[in-house]
């Protein structure tokens, strides 16, 4: 999904390259898994999972986007 994003819509993920895109991919999944921060945190009162993922896009420490810029993709 990523190598789509950078090679057809040409739009890099918190300016990084595809291979540390990638890289960055592999080990928010482990996070995600394991219920490592930022993805061990509760939905706040009236947040949808979807604007989660679009506040994780948004988080300027770039720690989370390659995995949230999937998840707002499959919307």
């Amino acid at each position: 999904m990523l190598h789509i994003e950078y090679e057809k819509c040409q739009t890099p993920i918190a300016n990084l390259s595809i291979t540390n895109a990638n890289m960055q991919l592999k080990e928010q999944i482990r996070k995600f898994l394991k219920a490592i921060y930022p993805f061990d945190q509760d939905l706040c009162p009236g947040e949808s999972i979807y604007q989660r993922w679009a506040n994780l896009d948004q988080d300027c420490s770039n720690d989370t986007q390659p995995l949230a810029v999937c998840n707002t993709l499959i919307k």
